[in-house]
């Protein structure tokens, strides 16, 4: 398991990525939480938070969104799975209401 600061510096280090490669969606943050799989293995709950909807996201960007962010986790070392969710701000704003 991850620290604080481990998890601050990947979460800093995912928002660039995509902020970079996906410039077509604005991305305000990024949350990540390590876990363990129902098979043992390691992954990482990455929730992205951005301004829209959802249907403005192109599939191409989700369907990418793992590929672009592996890289970047294997030079922080790790080599768990990412999971990833979007979120449109306006739906987590309304989750974080319950």
């Amino acid at each position: 398991m991850m620290n604080q600061f481990d998890m601050e510096e990947i979460q800093k280090a995912i928002l660039k990525v995509l902020s970079e490669d996906f410039s077509g969606v604005e991305i305000t943050s990024v949350q990540v939480e390590d876990d363990i799989s129902y098979e043992d293995d390691e992954i990482l709950r990455v929730q992205v938070i951005f301004k829209g909807r959802a249907k403005d996201i192109k599939p191409s960007f989700l369907s990418h969104a793992i590929a672009r962010v592996r890289p970047t986790l294997a030079n922080h070392k790790l080599s768990a799975f990412p999971m990833m969710s979007f979120v449109s701000e306006h739906d987590a704003q309304l989750a974080s209401c319950r």
